[in-house]
């Protein structure tokens, strides 16, 4: 079940409306970070008083101009998490954002991190997709999410993906929305726990009037897979496929927001995405396309053993979290050169640690 956070805006309560809140909802415990929130925010708004011997008596200064005569508990925003019964007192959005994103600077301007901020970011598939969205989130990157998976959460998911034992069976796009909510609690997300289907691929990729649309594709069907990149180039929005295989990373990269005529898959697998989606295609095919898509050169020969035991001794494809976890370190970098340059093209790359430290 999907939940967001209840969050009370400052001047948008009354102390009353706060003690009623708490009688009434199943408040846990309670967290006040205010203070600490606020002393920060002053500290990274003034670095010269950083060392300096009257930084507690410039910072009760300051924090008093702030309350302006109310009292603490009126000052910031209170954010209660439905899903923990946990209660926080923190500093205003602005702030906070301000915080988060702070020790980006300057490798990051803070010009590029409102537009980073501003970008919409769709994940389609939440096993690496929950490793990417997480990473771009701490990055400060995209308020408006659609996060799309039709499946729960299984025990042999934790070689890979970062939850809790108590979360099987929990849908992992509930799992995913509370992690993100838990890093930022004003973020806008759009739920998908169906996966993506026919009934909701237009709404999915559909793009912002306002904010440019990534779609991060890491799903498993085939046909989907196709289906998602015709509904993308027929909008214009980029599309990044990050597959992991053995102790290498594939980069695929369709630009369909510069150049509309960019063939899908980059014209690898030739006519393959129509006969995909064509009713004669068998299994076999699928597994003829997938190693087609990816390219022999580039899959380990325990990949490929892995691939031949698929239904017969294992149940699913082989990931490792090292493996994940680097790969989802590039989707930033990724991001922040779509939109500020240098131009990033359509098209394949390959990383492999053996090469990167032969």
């Amino acid at each position: 079940m999907f939940r967001s956070p209840i969050i009370f805006r400052e001047g948008s309560y009354t102390y009353q409306d706060i003690i009623s809140f708490f009688s009434s909802h199943r408040v846990w415990s309670t967290r006040d970070i205010y203070d600490d929130q606020l002393q920060e925010y002053f500290l990274i708004t003034h670095p010269q008083y950083k060392h300096h011997d009257t930084f507690s008596a410039l910072f009760s200064t300051y924090k008093t101009q702030v309350l302006n005569g109310r009292i603490e508990a009126m000052c910031g925003n209170w954010v209660y998490f439905p899903w923990s019964g946990r209660m926080v007192h923190m500093v205003s959005e602005g702030m906070h954002h301000a915080l988060r994103t702070n020790r980006n600077h300057l490798l990051i301007t803070q010009e590029e991190q409102k537009m980073l901020l501003n970008v919409s970011i769709a994940v389609a598939g939440l096993s690496i997709g929950s490793s990417i969205i997480s990473t771009l989130v701490h990055n400060g990157i995209g308020r408006n999410l659609r996060l799309a998976d039709h499946d729960i959460f299984e025990t042999t998911n934790m070689n890979r993906v970062r939850s809790r034992i108590d979360q099987v069976g929990v849908s992992k796009v509930s799992i995913v929305t509370e992690q993100l909510f838990e890093i930022n609690p004003y973020l806008v997300i759009d739920p998908f726990s169906q996966g993506v289907d026919a009934s909701n691929l237009v709404d999915f990729v559909r793009p912002s009037s306002t904010y440019p649309l990534i779609l991060f594709e890491a799903i498993d069907d085939f046909k989907m897979k196709v289906r998602l990149r015709l509904q993308a180039k027929k909008n214009g929005v980029p599309v990044v496929m990050l597959t992991n295989l053995g102790d290498g990373i594939l980069i695929d990269i369709e630009r369909y927001d510069i150049d509309p005529q960019t063939k899908m898959f980059n014209g690898l697998v030739g006519d393959v995405p129509e006969r995909i989606l064509s009713s004669s295609c068998t299994e076999e095919d699928m597994k003829q396309f997938a190693v087609s898509l990816v390219g022999k050169e580039h899959v380990p020969q325990r990949a490929f053993l892995s691939l031949e035991q698929m239904g017969k001794t294992l149940v699913g494809r082989p990931q490792l979290m090292g493996t994940v976890t680097a790969s989802s370190g590039i989707a930033p970098y990724i991001v922040r050169r779509m939109l500020f340059g240098p131009s990033l093209a359509s098209g394949r790359y390959y990383i492999h640690f053996d090469t990167v430290l032969s």
